[in-house]
């Protein structure tokens, strides 16, 4: 058996001498020093062979005692075996060292570290605006004619419609005459004049009378070699008698009155709609606490729907405020479809004025921050504030179309903040140093707060290129 001791760079032969007599001098011992292999010997190579620089000296044969185990046979009997125990010192050859090979790698590694890693620099800049948020609570007067800065206003309409249908569980009496629209046209070169109650007649001879007195413009003279363009108007009218006779289709209409003239000709109209609403005998109504009750809910739609969809047609540079909106509503109408279905029809119209929002916003300025009243400062929740007209102008409210001077009162909390420049200032700071870049920073009165990061992290200036710089609004995360 062969041990080997990598520590001490020896071989160790171990023979059994229970298996090789002593005594037996024509058998000779085991021994990695006389065991052969298909005939042939296993001869170590002796140290001269070796370069005498790469050899290590090498030590005394060294003998070990003789181990005396003791071994159990199959009686049971235990009896006395012993082994020689042989030790060999042996050469060692010296492996070359790669320090310097290994220093030189890593130094290559560094570097090329540095060099990609340059071609990845970059730089975040998160700014903080100046931001202040205050208590408010004043008036203000806009004009609708303002000039420079001074605060104006506009004024906005808008008209809507909604319908229901209904069962009627009631019957009355109804005596109700049709109306409808007409064009007037005049072929004349005089305005021609039309008072109230005239009567018009229709292609079937029906007769329907003008609601209210009417001016004809005179016709003008076309473009190059036409002839003259009628002047035209539009107005209501309505049957002579009661009854559905009178809900005609479209239709050319004469004026008695002129018959006999040659203006007979030349003035005349032409329906725009169909006539409706003429009835004569029982005809299913609402009743009165439903029909109440029914208006109510209309009304209260369509003040939802005025006011969502006049705030859709306001241009994003203006703001409308929605206690600002002053509504109207005409009485609904019934429309009989058939047996005891109705239509229940309401009309509304809402008025409002907007304010352009950077008018505006300097008003409040000017108002709560009277100092800074230079910078240029936003209000990014100007649409959140209580809007009130004053007292003065409530009385007239009614007439808003027609104002030329409104006043009001806006309160809250405005949150100003102040503008920044973000393209100007990622320009200014290309380039430059850390340090440097704070020192341009301090110079804009309206950053609050700055944080540079640039990376990798041993790069410590921005970069060049704009496409490598990012600046971010704190504010907007």
């Amino acid at each position: 058996m062969v041990r080997h001791n990598a520590r001490k760079n020896r071989v160790e032969d171990v023979v059994s001498r229970s298996k090789v007599s002593t005594s037996d001098t024509s058998v000779s011992p085991r021994s990695i020093r006389n065991i052969t292999k298909e005939g042939h010997t296993i001869v170590s190579r002796p140290p001269q062979d070796i370069p005498q620089e790469e050899v290590v000296p090498s030590r005394k044969k060294i003998e070990t005692a003789d181990v005396t185990p003791l071994k159990t046979t199959s009686t049971g009997l235990r009896e006395e075996t012993s082994e020689a125990h042989f030790v060999y010192d042996y050469t060692e050859v010296k492996r070359p060292k790669h320090t310097m090979l290994y220093v030189s790698l890593l130094c290559l590694a560094v570097i090329l570290y540095f060099a990609v890693s340059a071609l990845f620099k970059k730089a975040i800049i998160t700014v903080t605006p100046k931001n202040q948020t205050i208590d408010l609570s004043t008036g203000f007067t806009a004009r609708k004619n303002a000039v420079g800065s001074d605060l104006g206003f506009q004024f906005v309409t808008l008209t809507k419609e909604v319908q229901r249908e209904v069962v009627a569980t009631t019957s009355i009496q109804v005596q109700k005459k049709a109306e409808g629209v007409v064009v007037l046209y005049n072929n004349t070169k005089t305005s021609q004049r039309l008072v109230e109650n005239t009567r018009l007649e229709a292609n079937n001879g029906l007769i329907f009378r003008l609601k209210n007195a009417v001016v004809i413009p005179a016709a003008k003279a076309g473009t190059g070699n036409k002839d003259l363009v009628a002047g035209s108007v539009e107005v209501g009218v309505v049957a002579d008698k009661v009854g559905s006779d009178y809900n005609i289709s479209f239709s050319d209409f004469t004026i008695p009155g002129l018959k006999g003239t040659s203006k007979y000709t030349d003035v005349y109209a032409r329906s725009k709609a169909i006539f409706s609403g003429g009835f004569a005998g029982l005809q299913k109504v609402i009743a009165p606490e439903e029909k109440q009750r029914i208006e109510q809910e209309l009304e209260a739609e369509l003040r939802t729907g005025l006011a969502t969809d006049l705030q859709v047609q306001i241009p994003k540079e203006y703001v409308l405020y929605a206690d600002s909106i002053v509504y109207s509503f005409s009485p609904a109408t019934q429309e009989n479809i058939s047996g005891d279905k109705v239509f229940l029809t309401k009309k509304g119209v809402a008025n409002a004025v907007i304010f352009d929002t950077g008018t505006l916003s300097r008003a409040l300025v000017s108002n709560a921050l009277p100092q800074f009243v230079d910078d240029v400062i936003t209000v990014p929740n100007i649409q959140s504030l209580q809007f009130t007209y004053a007292t003065t102008t409530t009385a007239t409210i009614t007439d808003l179309k027609n104002m030329a001077i409104i006043n009001f009162s806006l309160s809250g909390k405005p949150y100003f903040v102040w503008s920044v420049d973000f393209d100007k200032l990622k320009m200014d700071l290309l380039g430059l140093s850390k340090e440097e870049a704070q020192k341009v920073i301090l110079g804009n009165t309206g950053i609050a707060e700055t944080k540079i990061k640039t990376y990798p992290f041993w790069n410590g200036s921005i970069p060049q290129s704009d496409k490598k710089v990012v600046i971010k609004n704190s504010l907007d995360e």
